[in-house]
């Protein structure tokens, strides 16, 4: 699969794509509100899980890698695992890496894959949980459309600490009226 954009192209990640998922899941500045830490084997085993031919009634996650499209530089990924059984939802996430934020490269990487999303697939809603106090992820979401539909209270532990679970979604029909 191959999305483009202004600036971007997504690309589905395969096994030369290793080492950027690598670096991203072993940094904690960027999984701070993803996961604690994990060990390069549950690294390896997440990137492996990623692996599958990806279609809209999988359970498994398409991941895309982003690029800038002139540089051919990886910037980051973002997915979307599918829960099209029964209600045709899925849920939505990026990893960047920090000299990339605030640029509008993840907004421009998320609007273009909720166009193949809901235009090309046919998926009724997107969800998205974000760890409460990721503020950044919270603004870009609803910058895209996305509404508060409530709070996990606690939904998440990392680092020891316990964390509210954000979500937010996103229709279809709100998406055409963007």
């Amino acid at each position: 699969m191959n999305i483009e954009t202004t600036r971007l192209t997504l690309t589905t990640m395969n096994n030369e794509d290793w080492p950027i998922f690598e670096k991203l899941y072993q940094n904690q500045d960027i999984i701070k509100f993803v996961s604690d830490g994990l060990s390069p084997e549950q690294v390896n085993d997440k990137f492996l899980s990623r692996m599958t031919n990806w279609h809209i009634e999988s359970e498994q996650w398409l991941t895309l890698v982003i690029r800038d499209k002139v540089t051919d530089q990886a910037i980051g990924i973002i997915g979307i695992i599918a829960q099209w059984l029964p209600y045709r939802q899925s849920e939505i996430g990026f990893l960047l890496f920090p000299q990339f934020h605030g640029q509008g490269l993840a907004k421009e990487a998320a609007s273009a894959l909720l166009n193949f999303v809901f235009n090309d697939c046919g998926f009724h809603k997107v969800t998205a949980c974000v760890v409460d106090g990721n503020n950044a992820s919270i603004k870009l979401l609803q910058s895209l459309g996305f509404v508060h539909e409530g709070c996990l209270r606690e939904g998440i532990k990392l680092r020891g600490q316990w964390y509210n679970d954000i979500r937010l979604g996103l229709l279809h029909h709100e998406y055409q009226s963007i």
